[in-house]
């Protein structure tokens, strides 16, 4: 992978570390744009962004990096979706909705189209490398919060991390 991904205030850049280097504005929406998440190939990002308005909720968006066309995969202005994530093939972006405080996780083809829920009270999903299953933050059993191995076929989890009390596992990365 020669693409990785940075964060400014209000835009996505991305550092090509080709021979020269250089960095590519990816975005530059106005208003918020955070977690970004390149394309396996690094020809795509997405991310979640609000607007300019401080009232907006987030939805998540795709583009190509190097190119001018934007497109929102989730334009649902009275909920917030953000942590969006591709799939291993580049063929999905599982993300999470947040409707009245309660996160839950999604996937959506990078084309658009109709969406599928995954996992209710789970968020922060990110793909194991086989596209099988995702690994998401739940609340444990004992009410802890942590991160579970979900398969996408059965729907069945297997609990990886339940942090000590008071603390919690977020952000998974695989």
């Amino acid at each position: 992978r020669t693409k990785s991904t940075l964060v400014t205030v209000g835009r996505v850049l991305i550092a090509d570390r080709s021979d020269p280097g250089r960095l590519l504005t990816a975005t530059s929406m106005p208003g918020a744009e955070e977690n970004p998440s390149l394309s396996p190939d690094g020809n795509v990002v997405t991310f979640s962004a609000a607007g300019s308005s401080t009232d907006a909720s987030h939805d998540i968006w795709i583009k190509a990096v190097e190119g001018d066309a934007l497109r929102n995969l989730t334009n649902t202005p009275e909920v917030m979706e953000k942590y969006p994530r591709f799939s291993p093939d580049s063929q999905y972006i599982a993300f999470t909705r947040f409707v009245k405080g309660r996160p839950s996780v999604f996937k959506v083809s990078a084309l658009g189209g109709a969406e599928e829920m995954i996992a209710a009270d789970s968020a922060e999903a990110d793909w194991l490398p086989d596209g099988r299953s995702l690994v998401l933050v739940t609340h444990t059993a004992e009410g802890r919060v942590g991160l579970v191995q979900h398969v996408l076929e059965t729907g069945s989890r297997r609990q990886l991390t339940e942090a000590p009390r008071t603390f919690g596992d977020s952000h998974p990365r695989v």
